[in-house]
């Protein structure tokens, strides 16, 4: 998983893909439908790659759930 570093992390972009369960020591605390093909727009119901910069949260970590055709599905994990 991708452990944010600050608030809003670019790198985020670059997050692994993990099982559906999660991973091992940690507990998903929200997920998010978020648009990859670039051309999502600000009125649909995932979220285009900007807005979802603004849920990004520094020390949370953050794994690809599910890959869809134009939408991904992306968990927000604590450490437990």
């Amino acid at each position: 998983m991708y452990r944010a570093k600050i608030d809003g992390d670019i790198g985020v972009s670059k997050c692994p893909k993990v099982t559906e369960a999660g991973e091992a020591g940690f507990e998903m605390t929200e997920e998010f439908f978020v648009d990859n093909s670039g051309f999502g727009r600000d009125s649909e119901s995932a979220l285009t790659f900007k807005q979802f910069l603004n849920h990004v949260k520094k020390g949370r970590h953050y794994g690809i759930r599910m890959i869809g055709q134009f939408q991904v599905y992306i968990g927000e994990y604590k450490k437990i």
